[in-house]
C-alpha cells in the first residue's frame, strides 16, 4: 500500500493548527480500492505519514450492507470488529468515522471544527441557519443530524447525500454538535473549500466580540493555582492543568453561557476528554478553596454519580484533572477551546447540548476508551 503524499500531511497539519478547535479533526485520501484514513488518537497539527491506516473499501461496502444488532452495545462491538478487519495491515486503530470518509465522493476529505462553524452546529437553530445562509453557496452545504457514531451515522449520511438536489461530489457537510466535512480532488483544494465556506459565513454572520475587556472578570492566577491544588487533592492526587484564556473568562462572565456549559457538552470530544458535566464554584477571593470545593464536589457527585474532570472557577478560569499530566492538559485544552463555541452559539440562540442518548453512548464507547488512553500517553 502506497504512503499518503506529503502534500496531504502538510495541508492537514496547517488546517488543524489554524482552524480546528483543540486540533480534534480527521483527514483521509482514497482511490477506488483503498481508503487511507488518520488513525485514532493522532492530532492533525502533529500528523505524519505514519499516522494513516489503510482500509479495504470493498470491505467497507460490505460493512454498510451488513445487518447489525438492534441494541447499541452489541452493534458497536460488531461494527468495531468489522472495521478493524477492513485494515490492510498494521495494528493502528482507524477513526470511528472512517465510513464517513469512505462515503463522501471526494478523493481527499478533512473533518474540522472551525470555531465559527462549530458555533452553528452547536446552536439550536443551526439547521435553519445552514439552509438559509448557505443556500447560494457555490457547493452544496448539507446538514447531518448527529446520532450514534459509526455505522448508524454513516447510514444517515448516505441518506442525506442521496436526497441532495445538487451533486454531492464537492459538498460540505455540517454535523450537529460537531464540525464540517470538506472534500476535494487534491489536498490543496481542502483549504480553498474551507476559506470559501468561511467567506460566505462572514457575509451572513453578525460578528460579535466574545467578551469586551470591560466584561471580563478579574482573574487571579494565584487563586486559580490554589483551586488547582485543592482539586488535585480532592481527585486523589491526579495531575491538574489550568486555563484562563479569553474564551474561558468570557464563558464565566456570561451567566447564560456558563449555565449552558453546566447543562452538558456541545462536542463529542468534551465527553471523551472532559467528562459530560463540569463543576462550578464561585471564589470569594479570601477563603480556603478546600472547604468550598468539598461542598461543591459533594453536590456534583450526588447529581452526576462521579467526580468531575473540569472545575470552572469564577472569575479565575478552569482547572482540569486527568490520569496523567498529558490527559489533564488535553482536558483543559479541549474545554477551553469549546468555551468560545459556547459563547458564540449562545449569542446566536439557544445552545444545543449533545443529546443524552448520544452522550451515554459516547461515555460507554470502546472508541472513547481508546482516545482517552491515547491522550494519556
Amino acid at each position: 500500500m502506497a504512503a499518503v503524499p506529503v502534500e496531504l500531511v502538510e495541508n492537514a497539519r496547517r488546517l488543524g493548527a489554524a482552524y480546528d478547535v483543540a486540533d480534534l479533526g480527521d483527514v483521509s485520501m482514497k482511490d477506488a480500492s483503498v481508503l487511507r484514513v488518520k488513525r485514532s488518537g493522532a492530532r492533525l497539527a502533529e500528523l505524519t505519514v505514519d499516522d494513516f491506516v489503510g482500509l479495504d473499501r470493498s470491505r467497507l461496502d460490505t460493512l454498510l450492507e451488513t445487518g447489525f444488532p438492534r441494541d447499541a452495545e452489541p452493534r458497536a462491538a460488531a461494527f468495531g470488529t468489522m472495521l478493524l478487519n477492513a485494515r490492510m495491515g498494521g495494528e493502528a486503530t482507524p477513526i470511528v468515522d472512517s465510513l464517513i470518509h469512505h462515503l463522501l465522493p471526494g478523493r481527499v476529505v478533512v473533518h474540522l471544527h472551525p470555531e465559527s462553524l462549530a458555533a452553528i452546529t452547536c446552536c439550536g437553530s443551526g439547521q435553519y441557519l445552514t439552509r438559509d445562509w448557505f443556500k447560494k453557496h457555490e457547493v452544496p452545504v448539507l446538514w447531518l443530524e448527529r446520532c450514534e457514531e459509526g455505522v448508524v451515522l454513516a447510514k444517515a449520511l448516505a441518506k442525506v447525500l442521496a436526497k441532495s438536489k445538487r451533486p454531492a461530489v464537492d459538498a460540505a457537510v455540517l454535523v450537529s454538535n460537531g464540525g464540517v466535512y470538506l472534500q476535494a480532488e487534491e489536498p490543496a483544494g481542502l483549504g480553498v473549500a474551507l476559506e470559501r465556506l468561511l467567506a460566505t459565513l462572514a457575509e451572513k454572520q453578525v460578528q460579535q466580540e466574545v467578551a469586551s475587556p470591560e466584561e471580563m472578570p478579574a482573574a487571579d492566577p494565584q487563586r486559580l493555582s490554589a483551586w488547582g491544588t485543592a482539586f488535585s487533592a480532592a481527585t486523589h492526587g491526579q495531575p491538574v492543568a489550568t486555563d484562563a484564556s479569553a474564551g474561558v473568562l468570557a464563558l464565566l462572565s456570561r451567566p447564560s453561557v456558563r449555565d449552558a456549559s453546566l447543562r452538558g457538552p456541545i462536542l463529542p470530544d468534551q465527553v471523551v476528554h472532559c467528562g459530560s458535566y463540569p463543576c462550578h464554584v464561585e471564589d470569594d477571593g479570601g477563603g480556603d478553596p478546600e472547604e468550598a470545593l468539598t461542598a461543591a464536589l459533594a453536590e456534583h457527585v450526588e447529581e452526576n454519580d462521579g467526580l468531575p474532570r473540569v472545575l470552572l472557577v469564577r472569575p479565575h478560569g478552569l482547572v482540569a484533572c486527568g490520569t496523567t499530566p498529558a490527559a489533564a492538559s488535553i482536558a483543559a485544552e479541549v474545554f477551553a477551546a469549546t468555551a468560545s463555541v459556547y459563547v458564540r452559539s449562545e449569542l446566536m440562540g439557544v445552545t444545543r447540548i449533545v443529546p443524552a442518548k448520544e452522550r451515554r453512548a459516547l461515555e460507554e464507547s470502546r472508541w472513547t476508551a481508546q482516545r482517552r488512553a491515547a491522550a494519556a500517553d
